[in-house]
């Protein structure tokens, strides 16, 4: 089953709630299947609903809860992972249930699902959706690849958001067995017609779970104080400015993607973290950029050491 294979059917779509970069990539996926003339469900919570809102006036939605994430900010992310695994534990068998239940009720065709492991239904076809079908681990980690790759196979398809050269992902989106696996190519937001872009020379772009996003604000903010030019600031609204605000530079509340997305079309240079999410949006764009990987989350590591070899 490939994208383009979906037509009046009723679909059910849920991405991971890490971040805003499932929600935007899912973006370009939900306006295909609108196009091929489908009922789009989206399971979500409430700040993932208020983002597909911003671009879309026809989606049906469903109030689904999110995985409880936390992350204590010392850059010891499968620590932080390995201590709330019953919690996690719990919301999949959760949401075992709860996916049966959107079916029924919804007379669901197609389930896709935005790597949430638990979003999937044996009776009907079910999609994860991802760039990792590798790990990318330490030698000790090594069990969690072999968990990984038998969770995907609860799912009848796998598409990965990559091409078969894994040009993008490299080892993350390399093979694996599957018996219905597909190389999707790169999805994101700026595929859609957008706003005209807002001219600006330097565009910090903050994002990811806190206390990470907040150091990474205070960070930028530092950087901006000896950069001339146009910048500007994009922020979460849960994040604080400092008072000691470099006058050249204005800061927005990431609140209206669509005022965002006109800064970030517009942008000569844009600093930002790695997350794979924005990678492919910085691929569409063509745009100058310098990755800062948060600490200790060792994809966004292993994605920026991917786009420094690639300017060698």
């Amino acid at each position: 089953m490939l994208p383009e294979s979906i037509s009046n059917q009723n679909v059910l779509i849920s991405p991971l709630n890490w971040g805003m970069g499932h929600v935007a990539r899912s973006i370009a996926i939900i306006q295909q299947l609108l196009d091929q003339q489908n009922q789009v469900f989206v399971a979500c919570d409430d700040a993932q609903k208020a983002v597909f809102e911003v671009y879309f006036s026809n989606l049906n939605f469903i109030l689904h809860r999110p995985y409880p994430f936390q992350f204590w900010g010392k850059g010891k992310w499968a620590w932080d992972l390995f201590q709330q695994r019953k919690k996690l534990l719990e919301r999949f068998a959760q949401e075992q249930k709860e996916v049966k239940q959107y079916i029924a009720e919804f007379q669901i065709d197609v389930v896709l699902s935005d790597h949430r492991y638990g979003f999937f239904s044996k009776k009907i076809p079910s999609v994860f959706i991802t760039h990792q079908l590798h790990l990318p681990l330490k030698w000790f980690q090594k069990p969690m690849q072999y968990i990984h790759q038998k969770l995907i196979q609860n799912f009848s398809s796998v598409w990965v958001l990559d091409d078969e050269k894994s040009t993008l992902a490299g080892k993350l989106s390399e093979k694996i067995r599957h018996p219905n696996l597909h190389y999707i190519g790169w999805k994101s937001r700026f595929q859609l017609p957008g706003n005209e872009p807002k001219p600006c020379d330097n565009l910090y772009l903050i994002s990811g779970p806190l206390p990470y996003s907040q150091d990474f604000l205070n960070a930028c903010i530092e950087m901006a104080k000896i950069q001339s030019g146009n910048n500007f600031c994009i922020y979460p609204k849960e994040l604080t400015l400092p008072s000691n605000l470099p006058e050249k530079l204005i800061c927005l509340r990431s609140n209206d993607w669509k005022l965002m997305d006109s800064y970030i079309r517009g942008a000569k240079f844009i600093i930002s973290r790695s997350g794979y999410s924005t990678l492919m949006d910085l691929k569409f764009l063509n745009a100058n950029s310098r990755l800062i990987p948060t600490p200790g989350q060792a994809e966004q590591e292993y994605l920026v050491t991917l786009v420094l070899a690639s300017l060698k």
